[in-house]
């Protein structure tokens, strides 16, 4: 599914899950990914005009699973290149969200500072809106490199639209999101290619059951931790390429 960058006013009245939850929360996905759809960026499903568009994998680490928590890290991924920054966030990581991407916010004396849960060391890290004109500058360029591309298409895979809506919340804070429109045309959800071609072969659509499953890529990989938007912009990006030339259920040219 294609996920157009349409704007509409429609208010948030919803809270979606509640701080101590874990990495989900026990809304189920149908009525979780409407609550989704109820803010003020709508969802313009049309096709995109035919033409040649650049696609690049993308993914964020939050603070935590709600349209007001903050984006922490920002990935995007082609096979030429990757791109990835640590953001500062204001608010600190919920318990959750800690757990999932393994890093902390850490005062010492009147700084902040986000620390790796891994290897103990202190993150490099930029404001939001740094990082993000370097993000775009970044996007930029990638469209300058793709001749003849009609614009960038975002992929993402994720059951619930939320990374293009904290993506698109974050630009409008700076008012970025015309720049950012002028490079990306759409983002497109990964999820709904395995759900289509793989949903008969495995029961979790996860990135790591894909990884597996399509790209075969075992537990010990270089860079395989899940938690990392890096990685997961990566998958993103690696397994809809791979599945949008074959199925998952036993096509030789996947398996």
């Amino acid at each position: 599914m294609v996920v157009g960058l349409d704007e509409s006013k429609v208010d948030v009245d919803e809270q979606l899950c509640d701080e101590s939850s874990f990495d989900e929360c026990d809304t189920p996905a149908g009525v979780l990914s409407s609550k989704f759809d109820k803010t003020d960026v709508s969802i313009n499903v049309n096709p995109l005009p035919h033409g040649k568009y650049t696609l690049i994998g993308i993914d964020i680490d939050t603070t935590g699973r709600r349209l007001i928590d903050e984006i922490v890290q920002i990935s995007a991924f082609t096979p030429e290149r990757q791109y990835a920054q640590y953001i500062m966030p204001l608010m600190n990581l919920n318990p959750a969200a800690r757990q999932r991407h393994q890093v902390r916010v850490i005062t010492v004396g009147f700084f902040r500072m986000l620390k790796s849960m891994q290897t103990y060391r202190v993150m490099k890290t930029k404001m939001e809106i740094s990082a993000l004109n370097e993000f775009l500058d970044w996007l930029e360029e990638r469209l300058r490199e793709d001749e003849g591309s009609d614009g960038i298409v975002l992929v993402y895979h994720e059951q619930r639209k939320f990374v293009p809506y904290m993506v698109i919340e974050a630009l409008k804070k700076y008012k970025l999101l015309d720049r950012f429109t002028a490079s990306v045309k759409s983002f497109a959800n990964g999820f709904k290619l395995a759900e289509e071609k793989c949903s008969k072969t495995i029961k979790y659509l996860s990135i790591r059951q894909l990884a597996k499953l399509v790209l075969d890529e075992n537990d010990g990989a270089r860079d395989g931790f899940e938690g990392n938007a890096a990685y997961r912009a990566r998958m993103a990006f690696e397994i809809s390429r791979r599945l949008a030339t074959g199925r998952c259920d036993g096509d030789p040219a996947i398996l």
